[in-house]
């Protein structure tokens, strides 16, 4: 046990070992910043282009749906009435039930 505890200072005692240790461990943390910070920007692109075509879905639902009431009003139904000929009926006759009994199984 005394044997690992003086190997241990001596490593830590050990000028050049520190360094190669610190300078080890700068490089380490700053590769994993870079990768964080280029996961973040990736992920903020996405989320940029995503909003984006969000805005032009709504932009298109809002035009089809003033599309969908322009054809749905009365000016449009007449028109349309009248490029295909139709008629309005002239007599209309309805039938009027005379007994009041039902089918029974």
């Amino acid at each position: 046990m005394l044997q690992v505890k003086t190997k241990i200072v001596s490593l830590l005692n050990n000028s050049k070992l520190m360094n190669v240790v610190i300078v080890s461990l700068l490089i380490a943390f700053g590769l994993l910043y870079i990768v964080q910070v280029n996961s973040s920007a990736t992920r903020g692109l996405a989320l940029r282009e995503l909003e984006e075509q969000n805005q032009s879905l709504k932009v298109a639902y809002q035009s089809t749906a003033a599309k969908i009431d322009e054809l749905r009003s009365l000016d449009s139904v007449m028109q349309r009435e009248q490029l295909l000929g139709l008629v309005k009926a002239s007599q209309v006759s309805y039938i009027t039930k005379t007994i009041n009994t039902v089918a029974l199984r």
